[in-house]
């Protein structure tokens, strides 16, 4: 048999096949740093029989926290002029991201202040809905007083689940959203989250960063192959259905993983991903082709995203985004 847990971030635990004697894994005991519950997404058994087949049981947990981190290099969009949203070498962003996954339905998604012209009206709190604060006031970490944290998507994660998933988000720029440039926030930090159900009251949750900074950004495209990338920023850039190739700088800092994602978005406020191609930590370009509708409807904005997370779980990412002025945001 073989136990395998699926968290938000950081380390995946799994056991590798155990003796059927063995009733327990201890994640710590083989030499991965353990999960918060708030970051599970869920746990799947897997038995061998003799004749040779596998047997999967799989526990899911559409209710996940976390307080990660990040850096992030941002490229592409169409502004109203028609040139390019974001900068042409990129936005260098250091972000601390807040992501709330409930069960859709179970949380109201009224909006945070200020609202959005012409919208519903937005929230008057404190308290909100879904809130965080740090546990640390005055200390030089973000949110020291409640701040109110939006639905920003709904989607079916892609890990054989079938639960649809309201998220709640908020991308806090640490070093111009709080005044001045914030100091490197310490692992271990913890954050508060409320979040108030429909159905069973609020809900308080306590989540840490569990990984440091990082400190090295990426960049697209790569020297080396400056003709992979994109076009353009514009949504017909994406060129939907169609294979793309894109390429970007590996940073020196030790690696444990990369992935690229391609997403796509709809008015609807959901997302889907396509399948993420098959790259390894040396990998400094990859073929991806983005989905062409989503639950049905059609594609308003699309990014594809290159993650790397060092050794020490450390997280920096570039994106290239896709959206048209008056039509995506």
């Amino acid at each position: 048999m073989r136990v395998d847990v699926d968290g938000a971030s950081g380390d995946q635990p799994e056991s590798g096949f155990l003796s059927p004697s063995k009733q327990f894994f201890d994640s710590a005991v083989d030499g991965f740093t353990p999960i918060e519950w708030s970051k599970v997404r869920n746990v799947q058994f897997q038995y061998a029989d003799l004749a040779g087949n596998l047997y999967e049981q799989r526990y899911d947990k559409a209710f996940s926290v976390q307080v990660q981190p990040r850096l992030e290099n941002t490229y592409g969009g169409s502004n109203s002029g028609g040139g390019t949203f974001y900068p042409p070498d990129g936005s260098h962003e250091r972000l601390l991201q807040v992501f709330v996954d409930v069960p859709s339905g179970s949380v109201d998604t009224q909006p945070c202040p200020p609202g959005q012209f012409n919208g519903p009206p937005p929230q008057s709190g404190p308290p909100f809905i879904v809130q965080i604060q740090n546990k640390a006031l005055g200390t030089g970490l973000p949110f020291d007083s409640p701040t109110c944290v939006d639905k920003t998507g709904t989607t079916i994660f892609d890990n054989g689940s079938s639960t649809l998933t309201d998220i709640f988000s908020l991308r806090a720029n640490l070093d111009t959203d709080f005044g001045s440039p914030l100091p490197t926030l310490p692992v271990g930090a913890q954050f508060q989250l409320d979040i108030t159900t429909l159905n069973n009251g609020a809900q308080t949750v306590v989540t840490t960063i569990e990984n440091p900074e990082a400190t090295e950004f990426i960049s697209i495209p790569n020297p080396a192959t400056p003709t992979l990338k994109p076009s353009g920023g514009r949504l017909a850039d994406a060129k939907l259905g169609i294979n793309q190739t894109i390429s970007w700088t590996k940073p020196s800092f030790p690696i444990r993983e990369v992935f690229v994602s391609a997403n796509v978005n709809t008015n609807f406020g959901t997302f889907c991903s396509s399948p993420q191609p098959n790259v390894t930590v040396d990998s400094t370009q990859a073929t991806y082709k983005f989905l062409t509708s989503c639950f049905g409807q059609p594609v308003t904005t699309a990014s594809v995203c290159v993650f790397y997370r060092g050794e020490s779980n450390e997280e920096s990412t570039a994106c290239w985004f896709f959206f048209d002025p008056f039509t995506g945001n």
